[in-house]
């Protein structure tokens, strides 16, 4: 079965050559079953007659040959290849033309794929990821509308709804997200911020590459430090992995921040769409 297989492989590149060889042998059946009938008496043209009539169909032979000397389907794939080099050659411009229009529908369906690959179907790296609910706060539905409606909560609202509801949850964190000016050295880019509570990476199940996570004790009023954690991601980006960010100061909207760590590898925040590039007690946040 593997002398056969291997073959039908090689003739796929030799197809020309086998073709001439076995057309020469048929030729020569025929010349000898020819010679046979004209000794036995025959003219010429009936010998050839009757030499073609005993050997049968040469056309259906040699279709049988070539099925049985290749694989039918990648045969077929490579006369499809040959028929597409040709008609490219033809019309280049039609076929770049073409090429480009699957460039970018396979680009848009890939990128497609990939958010909603992240939005739908990928957990988050955390602890208990399908365990995770996200707490709205909605007012009274009038004229088909929500007044007030709004998804987030005051603070004093967060802390009594976590203070309210100790059984009801294993733990209740809050987070806000908001663009900042980050600059390190004199520096300063574009950044996206996750100010969070200080039981946000406990609660997360978040652990820290390099130095620490935020605590509790880091988001307590008139308490608060001014540190903050990046994210693994920004922390290659902005900072080439750099161990030694651990204890840098660097300013966040003009407010100098020292860094205490960085999240582990993965997590960036809630916000697929806006991933976070550092985490800021909640208690820095200006009322």
């Amino acid at each position: 079965m593997l002398s056969r297989f291997l073959s039908k492989i090689f003739g796929l590149f030799g197809r020309k050559r086998l073709e001439r060889e076995f057309d020469e042998e048929v030729a020569d059946h025929l010349a000898l079953l020819t010679e046979e009938f004209e000794r036995r008496g025959m003219s010429r043209e009936e010998a050839r007659y009757a030499a073609r009539r005993q050997f049968g169909g040469a056309t259906q032979l040699k279709e049988w040959h070539r099925e049985n000397r290749s694989i039918a389907r990648l045969e077929v794939l490579a006369r499809d290849l040959r028929y597409s080099r040709h008609s490219m050659r033809k019309a280049p411009g039609f076929a770049f033309t073409v090429v480009l229009m699957l460039a970018l529908g396979i680009g848009a369906n890939s990128a497609m794929f990939t958010l909603a690959d992240q939005l739908l179907f990928q957990l988050l790296p955390v602890k208990d990821p399908q365990q995770l609910v996200v707490v709205n706060e909605h007012g009274e539905f009038i004229g088909g509308s929500c007044r007030p409606c709004r998804n987030t909560f005051s603070y004093p609202g967060y802390s009594s709804l976590r203070n309210a509801a100790p059984e009801a949850f294993s733990g209740i964190v809050a987070r806000y997200q908001a663009p900042v000016d980050l600059g390190v050295s004199g520096s300063a880019q574009r950044a996206q911020a996750e100010i969070v509570s200080g039981n946000y990476f406990e609660v997360l199940g978040v652990a820290a590459v390099v130095g620490r996570t935020l605590t509790p004790q880091d988001d307590k009023l008139k308490l608060a430090e001014p540190y903050a954690v990046l994210s693994f991601g920004y922390w290659q980006r902005r900072f080439g992995a750099n161990p030694a960010v651990l204890n840098r100061t660097m300013d966040i909207n003009g407010h100098p921040f020292t860094v205490v760590g960085v999240a582990q590898k993965g997590f960036s925040g809630f916000d697929e769409l806006n991933p976070a590039d550092v985490f800021v007690p909640m208690m820095m946040k200006p009322v």
